[in-house]
């Protein structure tokens, strides 16, 4: 099982942080934040924690992977291990 499949979505949840990528690849962020915003939980999870457009979803939340820093870090800021 992976961490994706143990998770609620905590990288989905956080807020939008600004990276190095959102300047190399701008498109790319623009095309994120037209899709979620800036603020709280992207619109397009759905209560279970799954994403609602994973096969569409942004080439920015593709870039994630399970158990990378923000992966980590956003389990950690909703309590799981």
């Amino acid at each position: 099982m992976s961490l994706c499949d143990q998770c609620i979505g905590a990288c989905c949840r956080e807020p939008w942080i600004e990276s190095p990528a959102d300047f190399v690849f701008p498109k790319v962020t623009e095309e994120c934040l037209a899709v979620r915003g800036r603020e709280g939980p992207c619109p397009k999870l759905t209560p279970d924690g799954r994403c609602s457009i994973y096969e569409m979803r942004p080439l920015l939340c593709r870039i994630g992977q399970a158990g990378d820093w923000w992966c980590i870090e956003a389990r950690r800021n909703h309590g799981l291990a």
